[in-house]
């Protein structure tokens, strides 16, 4: 199990991360540049520009500025900003903006991103706290966790004409996505293991003593704990609460194994609002509840209650 100070992926080699989160950034941008941006994306009321002007970087309002500010000089922000909130602001601020437009502040972000990594002090800066929508995070798990969102948002703009997202993308958006959990279980105290496992690979966090590690696995592992299995696709879209999760599990395109490790992390979904992958914690609660409930009922007729 990990180490009190074990920090995930972001105590390890800056460098290399970085190299995952830039190819994430450009498989994205691969990705939006092939679509139609003026065409309805998959999410309700959105286009493929508004994806795009939601996750680009737009002078004065640079996301990795903030964030690089924020680990030197402390958090700066008592609680967590709401991620509705922010989406909401910004895409009024730029409603007139072009998918051209919304396309080139794209590619600012994925260049802010790139100057961070470039950083002497980044190795030191990295480890420091930054406030995110799901609370405080090391800066490193921060700057991961937008793999997370982009290989999400590729996958919403398939509607626009976008090509399916290149492996690479959604891989990284699962690393991050288990990064993410393992750190905030660390954070509420949560001793778990769990590893979301596709045909080509696997990501496991392990959480315990207020510390994470997060551990890239084979297709064919067999970790402890918890195993989530899906189609790459399948399980970003479940986690982000794309898709309906009880028809996924009863035609076997989504697999969980150790369904009582997976509940260890039901206290999250009370502690952090957005939690990601808070969709399947909820089904899973609900299926455990309706198992204990139907038990509990056969039990007291076979007492004649």
């Amino acid at each position: 199990m990990p180490a009190k100070q074990s920090i995930g992926l972001a105590g390890t080699d800056p460098s290399a991360l970085g190299e995952r989160i830039l190819a994430a950034w450009d498989a994205f941008l691969d990705c939006a540049a092939a679509a139609d941006l003026a065409r309805p994306s998959r999410l309700p009321e959105w286009t493929g520009r508004e994806v795009c002007v939601h996750l680009g970087a737009w002078d004065g309002e640079d996301p990795v500025d903030d964030l690089l500010a924020a680990a030197r000089s402390g958090l700066g922000q008592e609680h967590p900003p709401s991620a509705e909130d922010l989406n909401a602001r910004k895409l009024a601020r730029h409603a007139d903006a072009s998918a051209q437009e919304a396309l080139d502040a794209v590619r600012r972000g994925r260049d802010s991103v790139a100057k961070a990594f470039e950083l002497p002090e980044l190795a030191e800066l990295g480890t420091r706290l930054t406030m995110s929508t799901v609370g405080p995070l090391p800066l490193l798990t921060h700057l991961h966790a937008g793999a997370y969102e982009l290989a999400v948002h590729a996958l919403d703009l398939m509607p626009c004409g976008a090509p399916r997202p290149a492996h690479e993308l959604l891989d990284t958006g699962i690393a991050a996505l288990a990064d993410v959990t393992g750190g905030l279980a660390a954070r509420h105290n949560v001793r778990a293991t769990v590893t979301s496992l596709t045909p080509l690979s696997g990501w496991m966090f392990a959480a315990a003593d207020g510390g994470w590690e997060t551990t890239q696995l084979g297709p064919n592992a067999r970790p402890p704990g918890a195993v989530i299995r899906a189609d790459e696709a399948v399980l970003l879209d479940a986690s982000a609460g794309r898709v309906s999760i009880p028809p996924l599990l009863l035609d076997g395109r989504l697999k969980v194994h150790d369904m009582a490790m997976m509940l260890r992390l039901t206290p999250l979904l009370d502690e952090v609002p957005g939690l990601p992958g808070g969709g399947p914690l909820k089904v899973a609660a609900k299926v455990v509840d309706g198992v204990r409930g139907g038990a509990n009922a056969l039990l007291g007729r076979l007492r004649g209650d």
